[in-house]
């Protein structure tokens, strides 16, 4: 009976750590079910969801993802400096610091919970080679051989005139999308990307662009390389609809852009899967993947050259520790490749292009 009695007081004074965690728990066993999550989450609360906030964000010129992202952050800085200053002029410095602790505790564990409700759930959804029809086995040296000489193929026959207004590569998109029977061209007007107010600094971090899941918003390096602008803000725009793995975000930006009549789309995508399947090769072939690296067509050994240089140019000791922690998060969100998804897309476009381009399935 003491001992019982001795638990009540802990109870009453950690109540809203231990409701929150109870929470967390039974949302994690929830998504363990992917049956469930893709029909009463997906299909069930998220529609609801995307029509409140993320709805009204859309409408603005600007971020008000990345001002909140701001605010809490000079706020946190703030009262972490304040707060210390207090400890350091007390006695009680332990008990301070402890009930801070806990406050912390408290607000990341709500901000967590809240993000798996308004868009994190979305990881644990069915894989999205279902959908589609599409088989992830593994590829084979011959297979990937055939894939970087269509690619080239087809990189000849499509020169493009890049686009930096975000208004056109947004329609382009939403058309694309449209056209490959996503989302009809009257329910995407709330899929947009707009520019990052942290374009200066984000790419140090390795980040070209992100989605915001608390405002719905999805951002871009205003400064990333033109040749790749397009594709990018599909991969951010397929997040937005619901597709939170990189990979399926992926796959989603290149479906959408085979459906696309967009020069600038197509080009930016076939760029980029021809960076994945170069990059495969490689790995089985070195001397086969430079052979195919050096029949590309002028323009595009041109673009590839300026997308290196411009990852070179913002390497720092900082960003190798942002990736690893961001693979971490995504291994620990039924992603066990981490942030290395190339392969797993590339398993899904060469399953396409044997469906759709060889029709040898």
């Amino acid at each position: 009976m003491r001992k019982f009695n001795a638990i009540i007081p802990f109870l009453a004074r950690y109540r809203i750590a231990i409701f929150l965690m109870v929470t967390t728990i039974f949302t994690l066993i929830f998504a363990s079910n992917t049956f469930i999550v893709e029909n009463i989450f997906t299909n069930g609360w998220y529609p609801i969801w995307v029509k409140g906030i993320p709805l009204i964000t859309a409408y603005l010129p600007f971020s008000i993802g990345d001002i909140f992202y701001t605010v809490v952050l000079l706020y946190v800085m703030g009262h972490s400096i304040k707060l210390l200053n207090k400890a350091r002029k007390t006695l009680a410095a332990v008990v301070i610091l402890k009930k801070a602790s806990y406050r912390l505790f408290v607000f990341l564990l709500t901000t967590y919970l809240i993000f798996l409700w308004v868009w994190g759930l979305h990881y644990f959804r069915p894989q999205i080679s279902g959908r589609f029809q599409l088989s992830e086995k593994k590829y084979n040296l011959g297979e990937l051989v055939r894939l970087n000489e269509t690619l080239i193929a087809e990189l000849q026959n499509n020169r493009s005139t890049h686009q930096q207004n975000w208004d056109v590569i947004n329609h382009a998109i939403r058309k694309a999308y449209d056209s490959a029977k996503i989302i009809s061209l009257q329910e995407s007007k709330r899929l947009r990307v707009k520019k990052s107010l942290f374009s200066k600094g984000i790419a140090y971090l390795g980040i070209s662009g992100y989605y915001n899941p608390f405002t719905g918003e999805a951002q871009m390096d205003q400064e990333y390389p033109k040749t790749l602008k397009s594709f990018v803000a599909a991969h951010e725009i397929a997040h937005q609809l619901g597709y939170a793995r990189e990979d399926d975000a992926n796959f989603l930006a290149f479906y959408a852009s085979e459906h696309s009549k967009d020069s600038a789309l197509l080009y930016s995508t076939r760029v980029q899967m021809f960076i994945y399947a170069n990059r495969a090769l490689y790995d089985c072939d070195s001397s086969k993947a430079r052979e195919f690296q050096k029949k590309l067509p002028l323009e595009a050994r041109g673009d590839i050259k300026a997308l290196y240089e411009y990852y070179e140019s913002k390497k720092n000791p900082i960003e190798p520790w942002v990736t690893k922690f961001y693979g971490l998060f995504m291994k620990s969100h039924k992603q066990p490749q981490g942030i290395v998804t190339y392969r797993e897309v590339l398993s899904l476009v060469m399953d396409y292009y044997r469906k759709h381009k060889w029709g040898i399935r």
